[in-house]
């Protein structure tokens, strides 16, 4: 149906309902008949009985679905990584994913009644019903409603409802993945940052191990790719400010062009432990509500 909507040539179209379930659709000289279903068994869509609602900005909610989605596993041998843990307390909303190689994690305020300030709410939404939620939203809306029950939570705006089920099971402890202090410090443009890791994969995903590596040093940072079967990238990387111990480490370059792209045009700051313990990216201001974590790929 929703194929059809789209190839239709006026922006206007009829809908009539025929005999034996049959629709006519029809807009200018073109016509479809679809054979359709008795309503009636179409299933009942779920009574969301709760007064636990929580009210926030549709830019803003698109904005965490967004940052947050690039990190759920695609796999599921580990169904509750599919989802986007979210936890509701002290006025905020705390959005993280994670696929155990990397961490997306969002914080964002929200008002709270007095009742709700003193509870924690704690769900796991299906990422895949979050795409399709951030997709549906009309930009044009002000607020987006969240209602929350056991095992359902429902997206209410002014001219929609939008319903999932919630994940069962307890989401990893995912504050001790992120580390708390750093030995090198860099700061970049994330979109200049991003071209030159787009270029630098152009011959990595030629590779059998697709990964870039990264070399800092005080007067020079540069990034490099290899593919034995085609040949070899190196680019001296543009930088605002760097601090610390030299380090050198190697990376998926999907996984950063993934978390560079929720930056866009602003400053970042990547922070280094070591070689092999994961490294942070976070905005060069409030470094503390936006986090994207990447493990590194060991190569020897």
């Amino acid at each position: 149906f929703s194929e059809i909507v789209k190839k239709l040539p006026e922006e206007t179209m009829d809908i009539e309902v025929l005999d034996h379930f049959q629709t006519l659709i029809t807009s200018a000289t073109a016509s479809f008949t679809i054979n359709g279903l008795n309503a009636n068994d179409y299933p009942h869509l779920p009574v969301i009985d709760t007064n636990e609602s929580f009210v926030l900005p549709v830019g803003l909610f698109k904005q965490v679905i967004g940052q947050t989605v690039i990190a759920i596993s695609t796999h599921e041998s580990r169904p509750i990584l599919t989802g986007v843990n979210m936890v509701i307390e002290n006025g905020q909303i705390l959005a993280v994913a994670t696929d155990s190689h990397r961490l997306s994690q969002r914080i964002i305020p929200l008002e709270m009644t007095e009742e709700q300030a003193g509870k924690k709410y704690n769900v796991i939404i299906p990422g895949k019903s979050l795409v399709e939620l951030s997709r549906t939203l009309d930009d044009n809306s002000e607020t987006i409603e969240l209602m929350i029950t056991e095992n359902q939570v429902l997206f209410k705006t002014e001219n929609m409802l939008f319903y999932s089920r919630l994940l069962e099971g307890y989401y990893p402890d995912t504050k001790r993945l992120i580390p708390e202090t750093s030995a090198t410090e860099i700061e970049f443009n994330a979109n200049i940052l991003l071209g030159a890791i787009e270029r630098a994969s152009l011959l990595s995903h030629e590779g059998k191990n697709n990964v870039v590596k990264i070399t800092i040093n005080p007067d020079l940072v540069e990034i490099s790719g290899n593919s034995p079967d085609i040949g070899n990238v190196q680019e001296e990387l543009d930088y605002i400010s760097v601090s610390g111990d030299p380090i050198e480490l190697s990376f998926n370059p999907d996984y950063m062009k993934d978390a560079l792209r929720t930056f866009g045009q602003t400053t970042i700051k990547i922070k280094f432990t070591s070689p092999v313990r994961p490294f942070i990216l976070v905005p060069s201001e409030n470094d503390q509500t936006f986090i994207q974590l990447i493990t590194p790929v060991r190569t020897f």
